[in-house]
């Protein structure tokens, strides 16, 4: 069982993909040039029985009012609002325009009562039905946000939008066989438009890896690039799609024709230059990358970050070294300079250098990196006391500190104080129940104890993260100890599938065949990983049982 931190991915939603990271309703979206569909474009304008109306008495208040939103310019923008809804109290737009306002400074219950005025005075108004649900979604009710995204679809079952909001509500629902068919539809009904089905063919990949389903993203992919074979967006899509799916050369290939058709991108340079690090001819090829996506943006922190980080993976230390000086010119009040330096000094095996340079950082900007960066050097220096003092003392100044639980935790847990180890992941499970780390590492302390409560908390983990190879190492060791011991032997195998390196799972796998009478497959095993000069620490056991199933 070894200690990792494990991440999740995150949730995401599928109409803010389309229409904007703020999530601003459609009908506040006229300005946003990426949006082109007809269908969106109704939406955009006030009510079309009235359109001369207000061309001719409102053009200049009601667009100056909406692009004030749109802009951020939210108090000049909610003061423009007030004015109008006094003068035209009937116009359903206005109050629109004012719910969202409300949905920008998150005072759901107010921009629930502007959207339900607007529908009360055009009840057929799609926007305001599409706004009420994401302010329902937002604000936890997923049954009203149903209630509303379907009746926004009811007045036009042919609105992308309304699709794509519906979507949103259901996936967040847990529904994703509905989201999926959704989706699917959105495209059809997109058909086409090109940019419109390529954002939706986006958004139904990121839906298929969520659910871990990469063959489905990697087919959606390929078929928007036959529709679409020399759209960049369509050749991005389909680069990281392949990625997922671990076709490298492929992902390769496509990068280099999308950068042959965009000369002004370096994202997608950096990224084939990730790709190149596992080709050492390609050095120079990477090199040029690098200058190239310098000079595209020579201001940017981010991206002088990405490249120091590839300077150091190539060991060019020197150069890395002057890179991150350049990230420290840019963003001098970050620690991310420093961060990257401890960085190079640890590939450089410098370790004394890398600890300071990691202190500096969070001196600087405390971060949960550079904390277990220094907890890691200090520990391989011996200085246990030092880092738990350390820790106790960040976790004293911030009791929120998770990073710094779980850190001290998993140094108690080395040094066998178990209590002091379980006293730490139950203080994260109080303020992360769903923490899978401290989940996995209490379950493991609870097994060697034979507490049964063990059993429970992994199955929560494994939940949470079936496919963490330490989740199911742990899994499977207390359901060969609770007697299960096939399915702890299934657990052992798909650990062994995900890290096959890991040599200690491999020998929990032999010895749980031999409990099962299954000695020629832990035979196989076992001279395997006892034959070579790999070190790990089951191996005396592991060489042990070998000579007992060959007497």
């Amino acid at each position: 069982m070894q200690l990792k931190q494990i991440t999740l991915a995150s949730c995401f939603f599928f109409s803010s993909y389309l229409f904007g990271a703020t999530y601003i309703p459609l009908d506040l979206r006229p300005f946003d040039s990426s949006i082109s569909f007809n269908s969106i474009n109704s939406i955009l304008q006030p009510e079309s029985t009235r359109i001369e109306e207000v061309k001719r008495q409102l053009t200049k208040e009601y667009f100056k009012a909406r692009y004030l939103l749109t802009s951020g310019q939210t108090r000049l923008a909610v003061d423009q609002i007030n004015q109008l809804i006094q003068k035209y109290p009937q116009e359903s737009d206005f109050y629109n325009l004012r719910a969202v306002s409300d949905l920008l400074k998150k005072d759901y219950t107010s921009g629930i009562k502007n959207y339900q005025k607007a529908i009360q005075l055009s009840p057929e108004n799609i926007s305001s039905h599409m706004g009420l649900a994401i302010v329902y979604l937002q604000s936890g009710d997923n049954a009203q946000a149903e209630n509303a995204a379907n009746r926004a679809l009811s007045i036009d079952n042919e609105s992308v939008p309304a699709h794509l909001v519906l979507a949103d509500v259901t996936y967040k629902g847990a529904n994703p066989q509905e989201t999926e068919g959704l989706l699917i539809r959105a495209q059809s009904l997109a058909k086409g438009n090109s940019e419109q089905e390529i954002k939706i063919a986006n958004m139904l990949i990121s839906y298929y890896l969520l659910q871990k389903q990469p063959q489905k993203a990697l087919t959606v992919a390929q078929n928007t690039i036959e529709h679409y074979p020399n759209d960049s967006l369509a050749l991005s899509i389909l680069a990281k799609t392949q990625i997922y799916n671990k076709q490298e050369a492929e992902a390769i290939a496509t990068l280099e024709k999308f950068i042959k058709q965009e000369a002004a991108d370096a994202p997608h340079r950096i990224l084939l230059a990730k790709l190149l690090l596992k080709h050492p001819e390609k050095q120079q090829e990477i090199l040029k990358l690098l200058d190239e996506s310098s000079t595209i943006l020579p201001d940017t922190a981010q991206l002088h970050a990405q490249k120091t980080v590839i300077l150091t993976e190539l060991k060019l230390f020197p150069q890395a070294l002057l890179v991150s000086k350049k990230v420290k010119t840019l963003a001098p009040e970050s620690g991310l300079a420093e961060a990257l330096e401890g960085d190079i000094y640890l590939a450089d095996k410098k370790p004394d250098q890398a600890l300071v340079a990691f202190q500096q950082s969070y001196q600087i900007q405390p971060s949960a990196e550079a904390l277990a960066s220094m907890t890691k050097i200090m520990m391989a220096q011996g200085k246990q006391s030092a880092v738990i003092s350390l820790l106790e003392q960040e976790i004293k100044k911030d009791p929120n500190n998770i990073v710094g639980y779980l850190l001290a935790g998993d140094i108690y847990l080395q040094q066998n104080q178990t209590g002091e180890a379980e006293k730490h992941y139950l203080a994260v499970l109080v303020k992360q129940p769903e923490n899978v780390s401290a989940l996995n590492n209490l379950a493991w302390i609870y097994h060697q104890e034979n507490n049964p409560k063990a059993l429970e908390l992994i199955e929560k983990a494994y939940n949470m993260a079936p496919d963490s190879a330490d989740i199911l190492d742990t899994y499977g060791a207390i359901l060969v100890k609770q007697g299960n011991v096939m399915k702890g032997i299934d657990m052992y195998v798909q650990a062994s599938k995900i890290d096959p390196l890991n040599y200690n799972t491999q020998y929990y796998l032999a010895h749980a065949y031999t409990l099962n009478a299954q000695n020629k497959l832990a035979l196989q095993i076992l001279r395997t990983i006892t034959s070579g000069t790999e070190s790990f620490s089951e191996k005396e056991s592991a060489v042990i049982l070998l000579k007992k199933l060959e007497q």
